[in-house]
């Protein structure tokens, strides 16, 4: 009887005759650039048959390449690096640069790798973030070429600080005054982004944003108002930092993503607040909710009908006009966001 080989635990001595090749490569390097991302997203970003990325997959696994981990007993496999050498063979033999890897992580990954429960909210998050990059560059490659996204990037190194204006709350006016000093604010979008249009004219081609994933846990008003108002800053008050950390000169929006209607509305709400923007509200915050990407939808396959989430069989709605501004029941579209 052939033994069924454990979930966890490495067995290597099962593949003493697995060769890295070419899709192996594609795998590791997809996992570099996600961080930590599920099997049924990096099938959909790698392409080809399915069942041969998982045997790669399980392959790479139990020879040590990949770490992975179940968020629940029936859930699916998400997958992360935590080991050096995985990184140095994806610079001999995959040809990326030294600098587009992040072996901090991987070492941080080791040192606290993701089956710790107290990271559990960490998981989440983070497994937010992936669907979101996953969707864009998925959605992306729907167009032909036409839109494409042009850059992604994630993680501590777009942490900044800023200085803003002391604001108190007059009780008898109603009225917010500048006061004397200032706060500090923390600037820390889950993720920048720039997407390209092919047909553009020339120096209008490229749109830059900020993501962020927001998952109800920061309910306080005023906690809330303080992010969004560094965002504001930063983008409009701020532009040099926004060049030094960013290269760029321009945001065209503040996309960000809640799980469901009701606080997108309070989200919303905040962001017409006067002291986010100094007065009236500004167009700069857009809103959508998970319930757009994670719908299931029903597809007939040469193999029956397949039940998966809206984003994996329409990755092109994160272009469509699913995003409301701050300011009116305008809906935006990544798709033309001038």
């Amino acid at each position: 009887m052939q033994q069924r080989r454990r979930k966890f635990e490495r067995q290597p001595e099962h593949f003493a005759r697995y060769r890295i090749t070419q899709r192996a490569l594609d795998i590791m390097a997809t996992i570099a650039r996600y961080h930590v991302i599920p099997t049924s997203f990096l099938a959909q970003l790698v392409g080809g048959d399915r069942r041969t990325t998982e045997s790669h997959l399980q392959a790479l696994f139990h020879l040590d390449y990949v770490s992975r981990f179940q968020l629940d007993q029936q859930g699916e496999f998400s997958y992360f690096l935590d080991h050096p050498d995985t990184l140095q063979l994806l610079v001999q033999k995959h040809a990326i640069a030294p600098d587009e890897l992040d072996a901090n992580e991987v070492r941080r990954n080791r040192e606290r790798p993701f089956t710790d429960r107290r990271r559990q909210f960490f998981v989440d998050h983070e497994l937010m973030i992936t669907r979101f990059h996953t969707v864009l560059e998925l959605g992306c490659r729907t167009t032909a070429g036409q839109v494409e996204l042009a850059a992604w990037r994630q993680g501590p190194e777009l942490r900044n600080t800023l200085e803003v204006d002391r604001l108190t709350y007059d009780t008898e006016r109603d009225h917010w005054y500048r006061d004397e000093g200032t706060d500090r604010l923390s600037h820390e979008p889950d993720a920048f982004f720039t997407l390209r249009f092919r047909d553009a004219a020339e120096g209008e081609r490229d749109f830059n944003f900020f993501y962020e994933a927001d998952r109800k846990t920061m309910t306080k008003a005023a906690s809330i108002r303080d992010k969004l108002r560094a965002h504001f800053h930063f983008v409009v008050r701020e532009r040099g930092k926004l060049r030094e950390t960013y290269q760029v000169d321009r945001i065209r929006a503040v996309l960000i993503e809640t799980l469901d209607r009701k606080w997108a509305l309070r989200l919303r709400e905040a962001a017409r607040h006067p002291v986010v923007s100094g007065g009236k509200p500004s167009p700069l915050f857009w809103f959508t909710t998970s319930e757009v990407f994670t719908r299931p939808h029903e597809a007939q396959t040469p193999k029956g009908k397949l039940v998966l989430p809206a984003f994996l069989h329409q990755p092109e709605i994160v272009l469509d006009p699913i995003w409301v501004s701050a300011v009116d029941n305008t809906r935006y579209s990544l798709r033309q966001p001038f």
